[in-house]
């Protein structure tokens, strides 16, 4: 899904600049492939899209998320200043990340910083991952917006948590509230270059999985190390049919 912050400027965002267009959307990632509500083939999936409810000021949206190690019912709530996804597992499926995800373009955009630590903008594509941080926007005008991140009351099932993190693209910030399999269970080693990105065949995932501390010296290694390398371990947990857990972010201007 896609809106921007100005439709939501009777909701305490008014004092934003008026150019700025902040996108919203949502991940959510397996093993195999990915899902993004703002382009629902990618990944090459199956998804039927419904919206649910449209009034008062409440957007509802629900995707029944179909991919080769998993089937998903997606559900995004956004009222006000609150956003929340709930994922539920219609049969047992992996699950590598789920995000909410923002786009602040960098024209309008002062600093940025995750608790009280500012991060310069270097054009580096590299991923600040703080668990529960809260992040504050600084924009050009003068005005601010801090966004808290949040699960629901049951929290979060074993092996996931809850992450904050900015990246610094070439022309914007990007702010994702991530749930992220931290203690995965089950892995995937795949390619991340142009002409081959995607999981290596059968054999060589099996080859990895005898090489003694090769999953714990790459797992996620393009995210805490380099952009440049050209492989990735990714993790998952199993959400057994039936499981469900929700998480969200709130924001409030200043």
């Amino acid at each position: 899904m896609l809106s921007t912050l100005s439709r939501n400027a009777k909701n305490g965002l008014s004092r934003f600049s008026s150019e700025f267009q902040g996108m919203f959307d949502l991940e959510v990632g397996s093993l195999a492939t990915f899902f993004s509500g703002d382009h629902p083939a990618r990944g090459a999936v199956s998804v039927p899209r419904e919206l649910v409810a449209e009034e008062d000021g409440r957007r509802e949206l629900s995707y029944d998320v179909i991919y080769p190690d998993g089937h998903l019912r997606l559900t995004e709530s956004e009222t006000g200043s609150r956003r929340v996804l709930r994922i539920e597992a219609l049969e047992d499926s992996l699950v590598m990340d789920a995000v909410i995800r923002f786009v602040l373009p960098l024209k309008v955009v002062n600093t940025v910083a995750l608790n009280d630590s500012t991060i310069p903008w270097r054009r580096q594509n590299k991923y600040h991952q703080v668990e529960r941080a809260i992040a504050r926007i600084n924009f050009n005008d003068g005005s601010a917006l801090q966004l808290r991140p949040f699960t629901g009351s049951d929290g979060l099932p074993p092996g996931l948590f809850l992450m904050t993190y900015l990246r610094d693209e070439p022309d914007a910030w990007i702010l994702h509230i991530r749930v992220r399999a931290n203690q995965p269970t089950h892995f995937s080693t795949r390619g991340c270059v142009r002409w081959y990105n995607k999981p290596f065949p059968g054999w060589a995932q099996a080859v990895f999985r005898k090489i003694p501390g090769f999953y714990a010296a790459t797992l996620l290694i393009r995210e805490r190390v380099s952009q440049r390398i050209p492989f990735q371990t990714n993790g998952a947990v199993l959400l057994k049919q039936g499981a469900a857990f929700e998480f969200g972010v709130t924001w409030e201007a200043y």
